[in-house]
């Protein structure tokens, strides 16, 4: 079954691929530079979210409070940080392809 955290990971590192390959693009790549570009912004992604997921998981866990203390503050700012998680990685994850695109790319012209 596909909860939260696993389609974020899944969006994280298409949209990583995507924006690094746009980013080429946008910079006038040469066909070569835009793949390798996208498959860098794959690995970034995947590293992202590889993160996310363990952090967002642990916050999960740490919602899950023994009979008597659910509902308490606590427990709902750890799912909230377990909403929250995954969407952050997946803008930084996002913003760190671009940046890192156009600065290598900027850089070598």
């Amino acid at each position: 079954m596909l909860n939260w955290s696993d389609l974020c990971s899944i969006l994280t590192v298409l949209l990583s691929g995507l924006t690094g390959a746009t980013a080429a693009h946008d910079q006038k790549g040469s066909w070569v530079v835009i793949g390798l570009f996208a498959i860098g912004g794959l690995l970034i992604g995947y590293a992202f979210a590889t993160g996310a997921s363990k952090l967002a998981y642990f916050a999960l866990g740490r919602s899950c409070m023994p009979r008597g203390r659910q509902g308490t503050a606590s427990t709902w700012a750890y799912s909230f940080l377990y909403m929250t998680i995954p969407i952050l990685s997946l803008l930084a994850a996002a913003a760190a392809t671009v940046f890192l695109t156009v600065g290598v790319l900027s850089f070598t012209k």
